[in-house]
């Protein structure tokens, strides 16, 4: 209670002071002085000898601050413009803390100091200091600084009634753990004498106030109690020396230990007495309970008491013989428990299914088998884990919407999601239900996600055939219209050619339109046979640098008329292979158009590398002679996540209209069919290469 009220009295005068320096700095006088000395660059001196005057007859008119030793005004720059104490005027205190920190507080507000010795007064004191602000400005025109005798602080710690003859009150700076007021024993020690006691260390060290029975400063045992003082950084300290507290117990130490002498023996006697008559009964009871507690259920106390002890041992047996029951049912119903529990597990990982569960703060306590080893982990690792610790963020983050639609909605969901797993395309079905306690409340999530790729890819299997059929159909059709126009091109070009001379250039253009011609016929059997299972096609041996100069014949002028250059590389003695000739001229036109549009999309005029490169080479794969053909482009190439459908029917990423989606398709079976390899290997936006690979007849 002393030291409470001690450190409310040294608030309560800290805070008079702060007020009174306040005061000053927002007086209007001084305010005003002080603006038209600083707006000048040459002092006034009248100006200054105002701001003296006036400051002396305010110190004279304060009869309530006896221990304010000087008022000292300050410019912005650290220059003391007027004081109480002349010889501070002109001085530069700017490296002042006083300085320093009053004048960055705001309007109002004050700054206080830690104790320390004034050369200027030759005393120990605290400074408190405030801005000076103008009222057109927010910018300080300088700061005042009041200097305080620290007697005042003396003068609370010093008034010690009701706290004995040997009872201390004195401040200590938390900083450097210095003495701030005066000893009762030692004199001369405020801002020397170190205090590193027990109450000083656990505030400093712990933050906790502390009391209890230590040595002091003098080496002398003390009880005595320590407060924080946080808002000046000080400790209030209160003690009394332990010889002084204990003082009266002395004389009845005496007294109490004779009384406690008779008391322990007349205790003794009683107690043996009793231990004799009742310690068999117990020790007996404690073995029995000891061989229960281990599970000896059968065994029970032998009574031959009919005081406290055999009620105590009968209601033990009635207390054994129930709870041997009640083990004996739960062992039979944790059996039961544990069959059921054996049977759900087994159908529980043996689902062709990966279940999970969460809470309702979506934070996974269980899944099975298969669930786990997605996730690379054992089932038992996932209890605590999130979404986010598994996946990445984008997908734990959709996750997590869909599972907080179940539990604000109270439904279940069905999710479809595509997966990318070891490079291989996954397509999984999750249902997603609510978990409800006997109140209804959503408690959480019971997931299941099925792998449906297998019945998808049946499925466009199934779509694939149905449009083959639809395609076998209307090739029929279109067979029969386009043939018969054809079959007039060719008679009429087989006309004129009878009647060209041979070796002109009408003969030899009428053989080009009789040659396009039944290749056209035999494109539109291809389309026809395309849905169907092909027969073995009429095939003879022959040159790929002759397919791929015919090719190059039909389409050459309009590749050279879009700028495109050809680089063709096919040597002479490549071997010959066994092939139908139009088949491969029909794949070597595709592939040649194909190049023709990606060059053209990139380079709409001419450019240095619209360059479609043919390459042939001999080549040996499994000691098996193969021909390799390479039609190599510089033009927009093939996105990397569509690079596995382009070769699928109908899939195309021309515009409508300017592409069925069955080139590459037909190319591949095509070369299939001649137990060859068609690959392709690209990079969006760089270049496309496909290879033709085919056996040597």
């Amino acid at each position: 209670m002393i030291v409470q009220a001690k450190r409310l009295h040294v608030l309560d005068c800290i805070e008079a002071e702060r007020i009174h320096t306040s005061d000053f700095s927002i007086d209007n006088f001084i305010r005003e002085e002080l603006r038209t000395i600083t707006q000048n660059e040459v002092s006034m001196q009248n100006t200054v000898t105002n701001l003296n005057n006036y400051l002396s007859n305010a110190l004279k008119i304060v009869p309530a601050q006896p221990h304010l030793v000087a008022v000292t005004i300050v410019d912005k720059f650290g220059k003391v413009i007027s004081s109480t104490n002349e010889k501070l005027i002109g001085r530069d205190i700017s490296h002042d803390e006083a300085f320093i920190q009053g004048i960055m507080k705001r309007y109002g507000e004050t700054f206080v100091s830690q104790p320390h010795f004034s050369s200027y007064y030759d005393i120990n004191c605290i400074c408190i200091s405030a801005p000076i602000i103008s009222d057109n400005d927010t910018k300080p025109l300088g700061a005042i600084i009041n200097t305080y005798n620290l007697s005042f602080l003396n003068e609370i710690t010093a008034n010690l009634i009701g706290i004995g003859n040997t009872g201390e009150v004195y401040l200590v700076n938390k900083d450097n753990k210095t003495m701030i007021t005066k000893s009762k024993f030692v004199e001369n020690l405020p801002l020397k004498q170190t205090i590193n006691t027990m109450p000083i260390r656990k505030i400093i060290e712990e933050n906790k106030e502390w009391g209890g029975i230590y040595p002091d400063y003098r080496g002398i045992p003390v009880i005595g109690v320590s407060m924080d003082i946080p808002e000046y950084n000080w400790i209030l300290m209160a003690k009394i020396d332990k010889s002084e507290v204990f003082a009266p117990l002395k004389t009845s130490n005496t007294i109490v230990l004779t009384l406690g002498i008779i008391c322990a023996a007349v205790v003794t006697s009683v107690g043996v007495t009793f231990a004799l008559s009742t310690s068999r009964p117990i020790v007996d009871l404690r073995d029995v309970t000891e061989k229960f507690t281990k599970g000896d259920l059968d065994y029970r106390i032998n009574i031959i008491r009919n005081d406290e002890i055999g009620n105590l041992s009968k209601s033990f047996n009635i207390m054994a013989e129930e709870l041997a029951n009640k083990i004996n049912e739960l062992k039979q119903i944790a059996e039961v428990l544990h069959v059921s529990e054996s049977k759900c597990r087994f159908l529980y990982e043996n689902l062709p299914l990966r279940i999970f569960y969460k809470d309702r703060n979506l934070v996974y306590q269980s899944c099975n088998e298969n669930y786990a080893r997605d996730l690379h982990i054992m089932p038992e690792e996932i209890t605590g884990k999130t979404d986010y610790d598994f996946f990445s963020k984008e997908l734990s983050e959709k996750y997590r919407t869909d599972d907080r639609e179940v539990i604000e909605s109270g439904y279940r969901k069905d999710i479809e999601d595509t997966y990318i797993i070891n490079r291989q395309e996954l397509i999984v079905h999750t249902i997603k239900i609510p978990i409800k306690n006997e109140k209804g409340e959503c408690v959480g999530i019971l997931g299941a996600s099925l792998d449906i790729t297998e019945k998808v890819n049946l499925e466009k299997e199934i779509q694939l055939s149905r449009h083959l059929a639809l395609i076998g159909e209307l090739a029929a059709g279109v067979a029969h219209e386009i043939n018969n126009p054809i079959t007039g091109i060719i008679n009429c070009a087989q006309m004129l050619s009878n009647k060209a001379s041979e070796g002109s250039r009408e003969k030899d253009l009428t053989r080009r339109i009789i040659k396009e011609g039944d290749r056209i016929a035999h494109i539109v059997s291809k389309l026809l046979s395309f849905a169907r299972t092909k027969d073995k096609k009429e095939q003879s041996i022959m040159s790929v640098h002759e397919i791929v100069s015919d090719a190059l014949i039909l389409t050459g002028p309009q590749l050279r008329k879009e700028g495109t250059k050809i680089k063709l590389d096919m040597p002479e003695d490549l071997p010959k292979i066994l092939a139908n000739s139009q088949e491969i001229h029909q794949v070597f036109l595709n592939l040649t158009n194909n190049a023709r549009y990606a060059l053209n999309q990139k380079y709409p005029g001419r450019h240095d590398d619209k360059i479609l490169e043919i390459l042939g080479e001999k080549i040996a794969i499994n000691s098996h002679s193969y021909v390799k053909i390479t039609f190599y482009d510089h033009g927009t190439g093939i996105p990397a996540h569509i690079r596995d459908k382009v070769m699928n029917p109908f899939f195309t990423t021309k515009p409508a209209g300017e592409g069925t989606g069955l080139g590459l398709s037909i190319c591949h079976n095509i070369i299939n069919d001649h137990g060859g390899k068609l690959t392709i290997d690209s990079a969006e936006g760089k270049f496309t290469s496909i290879s033709i690979i085919l056996p040597v007849s």
